[in-house]
């Protein structure tokens, strides 16, 4: 069998087609030659992104929380790779953080009362994809494109008027809870978790994510430098990086390298 093209069935390999049709024909390019693109270095012990407090970051029905990351390993009590927590504690909207080990939950308080996932392993010195949703009656954490675990949590999503935070945890009491790694592509959907099948795609075709339009937080991190990373949602949630004397690193990353390890 050949390849089939708008009906006609070309034998052979691309070489064979004609040269109209095989320009169209998707091309693998080679890794060292892949596009770059930014991520933030955040060392662990002080810098992170804060975004201020909005209506749009307060959600209290279906959520889904989707970043990628290169972790370097834990540097502290509870190492935070976003947080939307109430500065002393209670009401966490949702955030993703360790136990002080290699190991990350997905948690919020549903309904007054605290819930998480099972703990996840992620491995060190690579990249990548973790997600985590609710759907009004369950947590889940997917990592790499695939469903790891799971708590039922029925209820709705505890809001708070604290910031939030990307690579630190918003609960100041918790001591150095700072991320040590690298930080690209943050989403958050409000109202809308992602299916498992939604979450490959989304690995795949991580510049081409489904369901825009329940968008509230999209740092691409297109800027490149500067202390400033701007929402493309729509909703203006812009984050600042902090602090000032000492942000986050602006780093070059190959795109392919954020779906390498999966």
């Amino acid at each position: 069998m050949g390849v089939r093209i708008g009906g006609d069935e070309i034998m052979g390999t691309y070489s064979a087609l004609p040269r109209a049709q095989y320009r169209q024909q998707p091309k693998r390019m080679p890794r060292t030659l892949g596009f770059e693109r930014y991520a933030l270095g955040s060392n662990g012990s002080t810098n992170y992104v804060e975004v201020p407090d909005s209506a749009s970051l307060d959600i209290t029905n279906a959520v889904t929380v989707e970043i990628w990351v290169f972790y370097k390993g834990h540097t502290g009590n509870y190492d935070h790779i976003i947080s939307k927590r109430n500065s002393d504690g209670s009401n966490a909207n949702y955030e993703l953080y360790s136990d002080g080990s290699d190991s990350f939950m997905f948690g919020a308080h549903v309904s007054g009362t605290w819930k998480a996932t099972p703990w996840v392993t992620l491995s060190t010195n690579e990249w990548h994809h973790v997600v985590g949703t609710f759907d009004g009656s369950y947590l889940k954490f997917y990592l790499d494109g695939g469903f790891k675990e799971q708590t039922e949590a029925s209820g709705t999503l505890d809001t708070n008027s604290n910031s939030l935070f990307i690579g630190k945890g918003g609960y100041t009491a918790q001591g150095n809870n700072f991320f040590n790694g690298l930080i690209a592509l943050i989403r958050i959907y409000k109202d809308y978790a992602l299916t498992p099948e939604e979450v490959k795609w989304n690995l795949l075709n991580y510049n081409n994510p489904v369901h825009p339009e329940h968008f509230v937080l999209w740092l691409p991190l297109e800027e490149g430098s500067g202390g400033t990373v701007y929402d493309k949602s729509g909703y203006g949630n812009n984050g600042t990086l902090l602090p000032a004397d000492d942000p986050p690193t602006w780093q070059r990353v190959r795109q392919w390298e954020l779906r390498a390890s999966v």
